[in-house]
């Protein structure tokens, strides 16, 4: 009789153990790059990548996490916003009802057969855009200050040939930022989208304030497709040109001020190509 009742309190001591590093494992940013002090609302910050990497999800959920725990602290919302398409088959719909799931294999698969993930090959819908949203369920699960927002609005280019898919994106950026009292917002899109020093794109279009981070590497590989558009290769390729060298080292601090749009050139080092999600996520 002793040794069962030993055997039971093990099991319920390891049982605890396990979900109190659930636990802390959940309210625990990666910390791997220190951020500033962001200011609480009416500012955009904009990180401008190349799709495709598995470093680039890494940095901006680390990011995220941590500018939520600061602005949980003065009960500020967060607004995170995504480079997804927000029309494709629903896609939003299918984003919002995993990140508010449980995060089972089930709400995986519903995930995953939206049909985005297997037309687009371009590195949004790679597996670490995919761990990138499983990132975010599980910390929108402990802070609630956090809303996730597509904001890739290519259809309605349909109905306003006279604009351009840069004010479109400003656009959808701005009417979700105001709608929601102008909160501070984190924003992830391909640089050439991002980058205010391009006067035609959404970066320099965007009427709140924004700054702007252009994510760099010293080499590694991408997930990329090339060919024409009837026959399209995707496959991870290797970075030709990296923006630092082998020697440069990796950027551990954000640094901020008001003075500018461009704030800083981020080297995450070497990275890696990142495949498609729906080819390597299993689903059952």
């Amino acid at each position: 009789m002793k040794k069962i009742f030993m055997i039971l309190l093990i099991t319920c001591l390891t049982l605890f153990e396990t979900n109190a590093e659930e636990t802390n494992s959940e309210n625990t940013c990666p910390q791997k790059i220190k951020i500033p002090q962001w200011p609480n609302k009416n500012k955009i910050i904009i990180f401008g990548e190349s799709h495709g990497q598995k470093e680039v999800p890494e940095l901006f959920f680390d990011v995220v996490c941590q500018t939520s725990e600061k602005l949980k602290e003065t009960n500020k919302n967060l607004i995170v916003f995504l480079e997804l398409p927000v029309e494709h088959n629903q896609l939003e719909k299918s984003v919002q009802n995993f990140l508010s799931s449980e995060g089972k294999q089930e709400d995986i698969n519903k995930l995953l057969e939206n049909k985005f993930w297997m037309e687009y090959k371009d590195g949004r819908s790679s597996v670490a855009t995919f761990r990138l949203l499983e990132n975010l369920r599980r910390l929108i699960h402990v802070n609630k200050n956090i809303k996730v927002k597509p904001f890739a609005a290519y259809t309605k280019q349909d109905s306003n040939k006279d604009k351009s898919i840069e004010q479109i994106f400003a656009e959808t950026v701005e009417e979700s930022f105001n709608k929601n009292n102008q909160p501070l917002s984190l924003l992830l899109v391909g640089s050439f989208h991002g980058n205010p020093k391009n006067p035609y794109s959404m970066g320099a279009i965007l009427k709140p304030d924004v700054a702007y981070y252009h994510l760099a590497s010293s080499g590694g590989s991408s997930w990329s497709c090339g060919g024409s558009r009837e026959v399209q290769i995707c496959e991870a390729s290797k970075i030709k040109r990296p923006y630092f060298a082998d020697s440069d080292p990796a950027t551990s601090i954000l640094t901020y001020d008001e003075s500018g749009k461009v704030q800083q050139i981020i080297n995450l080092g070497k990275v890696t190509a990142s495949p498609p999600a729906r080819d390597n996520i299993q689903i059952e």
